[in-house]
């Protein structure tokens, strides 16, 4: 998908090491998909279902 979407940027965090994130944004379960624009999260996705899925969610706030 970072090769798909260049200029999109993508990040990991390991929860386990942050857990004052997960309680500010409510993350209830990992893994857990953030779409982030401008700060504020637009979207939490926990079922990644596939690539494909994914992109689309992405490419559908570009």
């Amino acid at each position: 998908m970072e090769e798909a979407l260049k200029g999109t940027d993508f990040r990991e965090l390991n929860a386990a090491i942050h857990p004052d994130f997960m309680n500010h944004y409510e993350i209830e379960s990992v893994p857990c998909f953030l779409i982030v624009q401008k700060g504020l999260i637009l979207e939490k996705i926990y079922a990644f279902q596939s690539v494909s899925y994914l992109y689309e969610k992405v490419n559908q706030y570009q």
